[in-house]
């Protein structure tokens, strides 16, 4: 601190001071009135120079010099407008501190406190609410939690913003947000005067994602779950939490594929079943114009009493897939796999899989191995009828009505705030002490044995994965030690039945997980099969053993933020701290803003109101040519592209195989006197020097460059590509190192097309981590094209052309689907499953 004080020359002693929630308190007229400061707590005093420190920096000194500072909270302006996590490091601390030098903040709840009061200012009692929730909801909360209410409840008539009154029938149709006044509500009891309405006086300042758990600090157990579809109307000390079903019913069976796979499959598969009399949800059916695409495809799935996935090469590798199944599986749902893959379970779900029963595609005798995208009629009937029939007993035996295990639920991105689900308690906490789950490499075991000491001294419970089969994992690692093998752990050992189920009641159990990450973590399928498992479940402790580059998958995943130095000297202290924040409900995760669903969405609404409505390709690879053929064949590929009058060509801005495909492009359009056709999707800023990539500014903004339209869009590269990946259905890859294959990554995550120039090398090439799944064929495309783009002898023109071919032969193909698929939306369209066609 002296040496702050010498720095700076400004230090000055702030008081921090804990708001009520009743600093807008409401006047007779029903305006909010300005905020009153009378319910202050005095906290203590911090130094500090407001007019240097960001509010970041200023939550930081608050943690590190007040003890009584509550875990969660968020800081005021002086006018009392709340600042979000987000705008902490770009606001500084002056604005937070008023005239007299007091910083004042408040205390931050999982879910927004609803505090009771009679007119004249007399408490009764407070409760829990989620805003989106329903009026109905907002009774049933109400009547439990209060007996105030409760007791009167009968009488009771809720009114809207206006005043007026809310009807039973109409309460359904209103969420509480509809009956604010500023932070008040009013509520009356129709059997007295109107002198004895209730204000209730509500805390909106609850995180945007919905936290489910009666624990308190330390002991949470389910974390923070971001999107439409949790509701909770209990949560009472005493009592769990209470899922709401949705007045809307859902369809008995939901089929969940990747669409560059399997479209036609679930087109099929929906007309058997529709003939079978079953109602079913299949995405491009369900999701009108104007509709949040994710929120209804899981409120799909919480409506629905059999989730069908139609396991092909890339199920469970893209993220809707991927989050579908764990949704299902975590929501208790009957799960029935159709399986396209010869190896079963697939890899990165086989322990979510390794006892689901699945139904094949094709009997082994009618198995066609010379055209895997077509099957046949009788298939067809065969696979829907045993989805019925098993549903049928799955019914007959109650079997449908599975336990709810949401409290291991832990995802801050796509969990919605209400599950339609029929109303079930959650399943119950654990008791003792906080479970953490160690996932390791066999490799890292005496670091293991030191984390294990660490998280023990703090009073955890604390179990490792290397007590799976742990003596043959210790005969494997001596066996290749012994050799001297090159590629060890390149295969660990795999679970067996038993292990895994250990593993999935260890992690279901779990408060939090560990992962401790290492070259040979990446490379073993057994931990890659725990990280899918865990990832979206459980809140993930990220310990990076040794340094080492993180492949695509599993930045992918868990991303590489906030990621703990396994080998610095205060591991320690930091390890504790990292635990500490995952075990507490009412702390939101450091959340990584590139990675924001609600922050991702906006962007992407934003880009594709500027972007061309279809046909769109992306022009990704490196920044400069390394193979003598590359700059060649990124022309040719421009050339060829710009012949298709209707298609519009995307890069990034970057120098290299962007630059010179958007050159090309852009030129031949000129000669043919068409429209340009070139977008640059750029982010706006970025902290890291990319000056040697793109026209980049010292403070970190981007230019605009001298053709085609430039668009800023995202706030760092990162961010930029997961924005892009999701709009644009193709790309298609040049050279490129590992930013590229990254990109390919993205693309591939969204089950998207990518179209490597494998010619060229680089991540086209299949270096970098690039993932294997983008070498296939597409389907529909001549296997002649696309030879051609590993053919060495080919010429850069018979590339280009080649290219424009395949690109050609996708998006007709996206549109024939779409047609074909759209006809199955009604059961008189789909009379009889032999009328089905194939693509």
């Amino acid at each position: 601190m002296a040496e702050l004080v010498r720095e700076s020359g400004r230090v000055q002693v702030l008081g921090v001071a804990l708001v009520s929630e009743l600093r807008f308190l409401p006047s007779s007229s029903h305006k909010k009135e300005q905020p009153s400061w009378s319910e202050d707590y005095v906290l203590g005093v911090v130094l500090g120079d407001p007019e240097t420190l960001t509010i970041r920096e200023l939550r930081e000194m608050l943690s590190e010099q007040l003890e009584t500072v509550p875990s969660s909270f968020r800081f005021l302006t002086k006018q009392g407008w709340p600042v979000s996590s987000r705008q902490e490091p770009l606001i500084k601390a002056v604005h937070v501190v008023d005239d007299k030098n007091v910083v004042r903040i408040e205390r931050m709840f999982a879910q927004s406190r609803v505090g009771v009061l009679t007119e004249s200012g007399g408490s009764v009692g407070f409760l829990f609410i989620d805003l989106t929730a329903t009026v109905m909801q907002l009774r049933e909360a109400m009547k439990k939690q209060i007996s105030y209410v409760a007791k009167f409840s009968d009488g009771l008539v809720i009114l809207d913003r206006n005043g007026w009154p809310i009807s039973q029938d109409q309460e359904s149709k209103l969420t509480v947000v509809d009956v604010l006044i500023g932070q008040t509500m009013y509520i009356r009891d129709s059997n007295v005067t109107k002198s004895n309405w209730l204000p209730v006086i509500v805390n909106p300042h609850a995180h945007s994602g919905h936290q489910i758990s009666t624990m308190g600090r330390g002991h949470p157990s389910l974390a923070e779950v971001k999107s439409p579809r949790l509701a909770l109307t209990d949560v009472t000390d005493g009592g769990d939490p209470v899922l709401i079903k949705d007045m809307d019913a859902g369809k008995e069976v939901l089929i969940s594929y990747v669409r560059k796979e399997a479209a036609k499959y679930a087109r099929d598969l929906k007309c058997g079943l529709l003939e079978l009399g079953l109602s079913v949800y299949l995405d491009v059916h369900e999701i009108k114009c104007g509709v949040d695409w994710q929120d209804s495809l899981n409120n799909g799935i919480a409506g629905c009493e059999v989730f069908v996935p139609l396991v092909t090469p890339s199920y469970g590798e893209t993220q809707w897939t991927n989050r579908e199944v764990k949704l299902a599986d975590v929501l208790g749902k009957f799960i029935v796999p159709v399986n396209f893959v010869s190896d079963w379970p697939p890899r990165c779900l086989a322990i979510q899989f390794a006892t689901t029963q699945f139904i094949p595609w094709k009997l082994a005798e009618n198995a066609t191995a010379g055209d895997p995208h077509t099957w046949d009629h009788e298939s067809i009937f065969r696979v829907s009828k045993a989805i019925a029939e098993k549903l049928a007993r799955e019914r007959g035996s109650g079997l449908t009505e599975r336990e709810i295990t949401l409290k291991s639920y832990a995802s801050v991105k796509d969990l919605p705030p209400l599950v339609a689900a029929k109303t079930t308690s959650l399943k119950e906490s654990r008791d003792g002490k906080p479970l953490i789950v160690v996932c390791c490499h066999v490799e890292q075991l005496p670091f293991v044995s030191r984390l294990q000491a660490i998280l023990s001294s703090c009073s955890y419970d604390v179990w490792s994965t290397d007590k799976l089969s742990l003596h043959e994992q210790e005969q494997l690692l001596n066996e290749q030690q012994k050799s001297g093998a090159q590629q060890k752990y390149q295969h660990s050992v795999s679970f067996s039945d038993g292990d895994g189920k250990k593993f999935t009641q260890r992690v279901d159990e779990a408060n939090c997980i560990v992962l401790v990450l290492s070259t040979a973590f990446a490379k073993s399928v057994t931990c890659q099969q725990q990280v899918f498992y865990c990832e979206h479940r459980k809140r993930l402790v990220k310990i990076q053993f040794e340094k080492f580059a993180v492949p695509p998958w599993l930045s992918m995943l868990i991303g590489t933020r906030a990621m703990v130095d396994g080998q610095t000297s205060d591991f320690e202290k930091v390890l504790k701290h990292q635990v500490e924040l995952a075990l507490d409900p009412f702390i939101e995760p450091d959340a990584d803003d590139s990675t924001d669903e609600a922050l991702l969405s906006r962007y992407i609404k934003v880009l594709k109101s500027m972007l061309p409505d279809d046909n769109m390709v992306y022009i990704s690879g490196g920044v400069d040519f390394y193979n003598s053929k590359s700059e060649a064949v990124c022309r040719a590929i421009g050339t060829a592209l710009a012949q298709n009058e209707h298609l519009s060509i995307v890069t990034g801005g970057f120098y290299g195989v962007g630059e010179t495909v958007g050159r090309s492009f852009f030129a031949e359009r000129k000669r043919l006197h068409r429209s340009c056709g070139v977008y640059h999707v750029l982010p706006v800023k970025e902290s890291k020097d990319f000056s040697g990539k793109a026209v980049q500014n010292a403070d970190g903004l981007f230019a605009k460059l001298s053709y085609g339209e430039t668009i800023f869009c995202g706030q760092s590269v990162r961010q930029r590509e997961m924005i892009v990946s999701r709009i644009i259905t193709i790309s298609i890859i040049v050279e490129g190192g590992p930013g590229a294959a990254h990109e390919a990554e993205e693309f591939a995550w969204n089950d998207h097309t990518v179209i490597p120039v494998q010619v060229t090398g680089g991540a086209a090439g299949g270096n970098f981590g690039v993932p294997t799944s983008i070498f296939q064929t597409p389907p529909g495309v001549s296997e002649s094209d696309w030879s051609q783009l590993s053919n060495e002898d080919a010429s850069p023109e018979e590339i280009g052309m080649a290219i424009e071919r395949i690109v050609q032969t996708i998006l007709t193909a996206e549109v024939t689907i779409n047609e074909q698929v759209q006809s199955a939306s009604s059961p008189a369209s789909t009379a009889s499953i032999t009328s089905t066609q194939d693509v």
